[in-house]
């Protein structure tokens, strides 16, 4: 099991390496043979059935597709709406073929919290790898991933507060320090398997579509948290409720630095500040 998770955590890591030229002609991208390696050992644990590979190969197929330069007009709106269907579809667990492993199974990190479990969700890292390798734009250097998370400081702090604040007058959580001995876990799993598909998804593709077709940023700051809110429906309105509110914080930093990083960046802190800080994932009502 532990050989799938980290091979797809490789591959999707791998996705930042810079292309290596081939003869000064072609450009070999590390992540596509990472990616093939990843999904026959899936393959071979029964993580990943032919199905669920047929899936990933039609989302990248497609996707590619509509990335391209040769493709315009109406044939291109359609491989965006098929890439938006088949993404979704892996993200939200509707397309078979997939049995995604258990880490953490029904457990309290606190006595009044509701039982947490993990799983280690490929539909949702495969559909998320695809999204970022092809829709997404990347810091190219240390120095401008720096600049990145300058851009963004002060935003951060508000999207947590306003996002933690929110969610205990709502009575979803309440303050509680803690350092549970599945933290290094969760926040792996949480960063490769959930995060990073999320805004490659919500961000890295929506918001980045929306800013190409709307002039109003706020307009596209507001779709794009209010459908990542809407994604999160089936924790109760509330818990959607909070997920716009960081929505918001989210598609900010995007939206001013123009780089997935941020987005990324930001989600995973305020993740790691609700883990650690807070009721997690949230109050037993």
């Amino acid at each position: 099991m532990i050989l799938s998770i980290c091979l797809l955590t490789l591959t999707i890591a791998s996705v930042w390496l810079a292309p290596i030229n081939v003869n000064n002609q072609r450009q070999f991208l590390v992540w596509i043979p990472l990616a093939l390696v990843a999904a026959a050992s899936a393959l071979y644990y029964q993580f990943l059935t032919p199905m669920g590979l047929l899936g990933l190969g039609l989302l990248w197929l497609i996707a590619s597709r509509a990335t391209s330069s040769l493709l315009a007009g109406w044939k291109k709106s359609i491989c965006m709406v098929l890439t938006i269907m088949l993404a979704l579809a892996l993200a939200l667990h509707r397309w078979p073929g997939f049995n995604n492993p258990i880490l953490i199974s029904a457990t309290r990190l606190s006595a009044d919290a509701v039982p947490l479990t993990l799983y280690a969700n490929i539909d949702k890292a495969g559909a998320g790898l695809i999204m970022l390798a092809l829709f997404c734009k990347r810091c190219q250097s240390w120095r401008e991933l720096a600049h990145t998370r300058g851009e963004i400081r002060w935003l951060a702090m508000w999207t947590i507060a306003a996002a933690m604040g929110g969610a205990c007058l709502l009575d979803l959580i309440r303050p509680e320090l803690k350092l549970p001995a599945v933290t290094g876990l969760f926040l792996w799993i949480n960063l490769f398997f959930t995060v990073i598909a999320e805004e490659a998804f919500f961000r890295g593709f929506i918001q980045g579509q929306l800013q190409r077709f709307m002039r109003s940023q706020a307009a596209c700051v507001g779709i794009s948290a209010l459908l990542f809110g809407l994604a999160h429906l089936a924790g109760g309105w509330r818990y959607a409720a909070v997920a716009t509110l960081a929505g918001v914080g989210y598609a900010i930093a995007f939206q001013r630095t123009q780089k997935i990083e941020s987005s990324i960046g930001l989600h995973l802190l305020l993740n790691t500040v609700h883990f650690i800080g807070f009721t997690y994932p949230m109050l037993s009502q």
